[in-house]
């Protein structure tokens, strides 16, 4: 049987997704750790979502801590208006911080590769406790 609007399915499908792929739309920025060290150089705040024990093995010199967990309770007070670079071990809850604080209006970036691209492009880390 032959289905004689096909076409017209088919454009109406691709209408309803064009309509709708906003909520699948990354809400924040992905950024290396050179484009990381130029928002903060130009006023962004550098957050290390990291644990305690992770944080005190050494962490960039200008970061500002606060584990993942307390970034909906604390982070808009942390980023005071300005854009926030968050920053973990390898990415994952840097992305999670990230998309935390572009949902309350924060303009917010994920650091591609954490610490550890940080460490192997030999930025500055303060030495552990």
């Amino acid at each position: 049987m032959k289905r004689p609007h096909r076409g017209l399915e088919k454009a109406s499908r691709v209408a309803l997704l064009a309509k709708f792929t906003g909520i699948f739309r990354r809400s924040y920025g992905i950024v290396d750790v050179h484009a990381a060290r130029e928002l903060v150089g130009k006023g962004a705040v550098l957050l290390d979502v990291r644990s305690l024990p992770e944080w005190d093995s050494g962490h960039a010199s200008d970061a500002y801590h606060l584990p993942l967990h307390e970034v909906l309770e604390s982070g808009l007070d942390v980023a005071a208006g300005r854009p926030v670079v968050a920053i973990c071990r390898s990415g994952g809850r840097s992305a999670s911080a990230a998309r935390m604080l572009s949902r309350q209006g924060v303009e917010s970036y994920s650091v591609r590769g954490g610490m550890g691209a940080w460490r192997r492009a030999g930025l500055e880390i303060t030495p552990p406790h």
